[in-house]
């Protein structure tokens, strides 16, 4: 069983499934199984899963739904869900982080380039 896509339109999390016969597979959130999860046959051998994401779920926060085996601790897929401003912060303090990070590497790398010229010569 392989999970070929996944994708998130409209409140529902669609996921792509490649395996022989229908997938025994279960849909979590904090450990309690989502409603609403439904089978449906592409091909003989290609599934699409569909999980309507509860809107009691959305709030502040991250948030993780997972897609598994019925029968095992297999995780085939996640969605991680972000959402509402105490992350904003918290989003925009690593986007600041990685730009100081690649403003040190441009400098090192240019010093580098610098340094190897100068001894070519």
């Amino acid at each position: 069983m392989n999970v070929e896509k996944t994708y998130l339109r409209g409140g529902v999390w669609d996921i792509l499934i490649g395996c022989e016969g229908e997938p025994n597979v279960i849909a979590s959130y904090l450990g309690q199984a989502l409603d609403g999860l439904t089978v449906e046959q592409k091909s003989s051998d290609r599934w699409k899963v569909s999980v309507p994401v509860p809107a009691d779920i959305l709030s502040d926060g991250v948030h993780t739904l997972l897609l598994r085996r019925h029968d095992r601790d297999d995780t085939l897929a996640q969605m991680t869900l972000v959402a509402g401003a105490p992350l904003a912060g918290d989003l925009q303090s690593e986007v600041d982080f990685l730009r100081a990070e690649l403003d040190l590497l441009k400098r090192a790398f240019r010093r580098h380039c610098a340094d190897t010229e100068n001894n070519d010569s």
